[in-house]
């Protein structure tokens, strides 16, 4: 997507906009949003941001630039002038941050490693020197990376308990903090489900989606085993500028109310849950960032553990072998939300009223919003086959080994072939529709 059409396009997911009060925020204005969350020490709220607006190409962080005025400096400049270690290993590995890339700030023309010299000499400032020189200082690659209790950029140790837990689904889960006050979500469980955890967070980002980073954890959190993941926000405006919130405010979900960026989220997330087999986008498992922080109200879609669990129950291809139509309302696979997931009520919306929700992209037309979410779609058939297969292969290793009858090779063949089918299903779809 172009820089200069990048806020226009998804000017309907702004609600000060929507409401006429306010004018369409500047990139300038945005990029300076996400500078300033670092800049004041609100690290998690930084890093939201990050994620947040990562499906526009200007906002990946690499290109997140110092811009004009003299305390302008980037995030990883902020964290190294303090010298954080452990949120510089994580911008470095997960968010692209160069440490060696120039902005002019009050310093001059500097690198992170220039302002980290030049810092308040925090607790792990010569760590952090050491680190920023040392050729671990590189972006992982998702492909490759285990993403296991080594690739974290803190020890599990220094977790705590924050005396919360949360269902998902039938699980416990368990909230830790870490020593910046950022939250991470544990859920334990067998280390073949947990491999789903950490798949579908590596294939989200590698396609544009916001997803938290998830951790595979072997044997490190209290005796147990699963997965950790970093969680998006707070939980009250008086926790934080960044504070969630339900998506759809627990109400019904009603898509002649769709405003238009919110339809364009939710085609995209439709698409990908679909790729990964995923029953479960109930209303629940959408939430949002506050809109006065985020004004893209960017939707951002949790718990995939669901994800490939219908393979060969249904989904992708019926008994007959031929492929079943992405989110069909009239399966009733057992013992999951579907059909009474979003996906699958907008369908059925569609085809009682006999019309689409704001801004919906029809593939059988070629305008803007039916090549972003063709572009989209294409995006996720161009992940290389044997890249799709290397982070699937861990699930499938533990499934062949917990579930009976199970075949390694028929799902990765299987689930390689439907990928690079997505195209071909939701055009077929949208010629189904009124």
């Amino acid at each position: 997507m172009a820089d200069e059409d990048a806020t226009e396009a998804f000017s309907g997911m702004m609600k000060a906009v929507k409401r006429g009060d306010a004018p369409r925020p500047s990139q300038k204005d945005l990029m300076h949003k996400a500078l300033d969350c670092f800049k004041n020490g609100l690290v998690g709220a930084g890093l939201d941001l990050l994620d947040a607006w990562v499906y526009i190409d200007i906002y990946t962080h690499d290109k997140l630039a110092a811009l004009s005025g003299a305390d302008r400096y980037t995030p990883l400049m902020q964290l190294c002038y303090w010298g954080h270690l452990d949120l510089v290993k994580m911008l470095v590995w997960f968010y692209d941050a160069d440490p060696n890339k120039r902005h002019q700030c009050s310093k001059g023309h500097k690198n992170a490693i220039e302002i980290a010299e030049l810092g308040e000499n925090g607790a792990d400032t010569e760590q952090v020197i050491a680190f920023l020189r040392s050729p671990q200082a590189v972006p992982k690659q998702l492909s490759t990376t285990d993403m296991d209790e080594q690739s974290l950029p803190f020890s599990l140790s220094e977790l705590n308990s924050a005396g919360e837990n949360l269902f998902s689904g039938a699980t416990m889960s368990y909230i830790f903090t870490d020593r910046y006050g950022m939250r991470w979500l544990f859920k334990p469980q067998e280390l073949w489900r947990a491999h789903v955890d950490v798949a579908t967070s590596k294939l989200m980002r590698m396609v544009g989606l916001p997803a938290p980073l998830t951790f595979l954890v072997r044997d490190g959190l209290e005796g147990r085993q699963g997965s950790l993941q970093r969680m998006f926000g707070v939980q009250a405006r008086e926790l934080g500028c960044n504070f969630v919130e339900p998506m759809f405010n627990g109400q019904d979900f009603d898509p002649g109310k769709l405003e238009p960026g919110h339809t364009a989220f939710l085609q995209m997330h439709d698409a990908f849950d679909w790729l990964i087999g995923n029953m479960d986008g109930h209303l629940g498992n959408f939430i949002r960032l506050d809109g006065d922080f985020n004004p893209f109200l960017t939707i951002l879609a949790i718990d995939k553990g669901q994800a490939f669990k219908y393979w060969r129950r249904g989904w992708p291809v019926l008994a007959d072998g031929t492929h079943r139509s992405p989110h069909d309302p009239d399966w009733e696979p057992e013992g999951t939300e579907h059909p009474n997931t979003v996906y699958a009520k907008m369908l059925t919306w569609i085809r009682r009223e006999g019309r689409k929700p704001a801004g919906w992209a029809d593939l059988r037309r070629d305008d803007a919003p039916a090549n972003r979410l063709r572009n989209f779609i294409r995006r996720l058939e161009a992940i290389p086959d044997d890249v799709y297969i290397r982070i699937l292969t861990p699930y499938a290793d533990g499934c062949a080994g917990a579930i009976p009858g199970f075949s390694k090779a028929e799902f990765l063949h299987g689930v390689t072939e439907h990928k690079n089918r997505m195209l071909h299903l939701y055009t077929e779809l949208h010629q189904m529709l009124p």
